[in-house]
């Protein structure tokens, strides 16, 4: 079990390089499958090995993601892989936010930042817009949604806190079904 096997000098070679892959999903959330087994030089078989591992052992979720170019899987650190971090002195955080909003959120923003708008990203403003993007005296509170919040209430937080304009970014299109039955 990979969480009794987290000291570094007494890891088997095996769960070493299932550690360094866990550690590469959280140091580099958005990479590919094929990016990262490239950058940890595994070849295919002993990394689709770790990765398998990591998903039975509970330590990675995976999660698709479709955009324009195809799908991609990336993978969500659980609890219990968090804890794995810590213990090989990583400082993996608890965090709320799922792998899947935090893709969009960061896409979404450097669509912006390429329109050249200044962007923040989940600045705080009575409340929590994803994203804030300011051009030319004009401010827009952009909110990623995943089907997992109240996206009316997100919207109305922002009008109320004085943006200009309000865009929702429905991350599938369940979700977006979803958005325009409610609107």
């Amino acid at each position: 079990m990979l969480i009794l096997m987290a000291k570094k000098e007494n890891t088997p070679l095996k769960y070493r390089q299932c550690h360094q892959l866990l550690v590469d999903v959280f140091q580099h959330p958005f990479s590919s499958t094929t990016e990262r087994y490239k950058r940890l030089k595994f070849y295919y078989k002993l990394g689709d090995k770790c990765r398998r591992r990591l998903i039975f052992d509970k330590c990675i979720q995976p999660r698709k993601v479709v955009t324009k170019e195809g799908c991609i899987t990336l993978y969500d650190l659980t609890q219990k892989g968090r804890l794995v971090l810590r213990d090989l002195g990583y400082d993996a955080e608890n965090k709320s936010e799922g792998i899947v909003h935090k893709f969009w959120k960061n896409k979404v923003a450097e669509d912006y930042r390429a329109k050249g708008y200044d962007v923040e990203v989940e600045a705080y403003i009575n409340g929590r817009p994803d994203i804030i993007a300011r051009k030319d005296g004009k401010s827009i509170a952009v909110e990623i949604e995943t089907g997992k919040s109240d996206f009316m209430h997100n919207i109305q937080r922002a009008i109320d806190a004085g943006f200009d304009e309000v865009v929702c970014v429905a991350t599938n299109e369940r979700v977006e079904r979803k958005m325009r039955k409610e609107v």
